[in-house]
């Protein structure tokens, strides 16, 4: 996270960072992943419907979120915040970079008019 606050807007990543948190996202991604399936087991082993259990999962990954975004003191927020700014700054460079190329070829073509 303090690499992204340094590059002044531009997330840069060091050498060091990337494999251990390319491992915690596979690992989170791995415990939910068994969460939601022992959860739904689990449902439907106690006589619950497929639907009302697929649902019942779905309200709970989705006060999961919730809880991460709203009780885990900013941290989801600003990485959530952290990877928005490049993104929409990729967008804006590209519709400006569009928009000049769209306005050269007015020019060009009321000039040749």
């Amino acid at each position: 996270a303090e690499a992204a606050r340094r590059g002044g807007g531009v997330v840069r990543m060091e050498e060091t960072e990337g494999p251990s948190e390319t491992l915690q996202a596979l690992g989170v991604a791995g415990g939910l992943t068994a969460f939601c399936f022992a959860f739904f087991y689990a449902l439907t082993s106690a006589g619950v419907d497929d639907v009302v259990a697929g649902n019942l999962l779905l309200v709970a990954l989705a006060a999961a979120g919730a809880g991460l975004f709203f009780f885990d003191g900013g941290a989801t927020q600003a990485a959530l915040e952290a990877s928005a700014v490049p993104i929409t700054a990729a967008r804006y460079s590209r519709m400006a970079v569009l928009t000049h190329a769209t306005a050269a070829a007015a020019t060009v073509a009321i000039s040749r008019g």
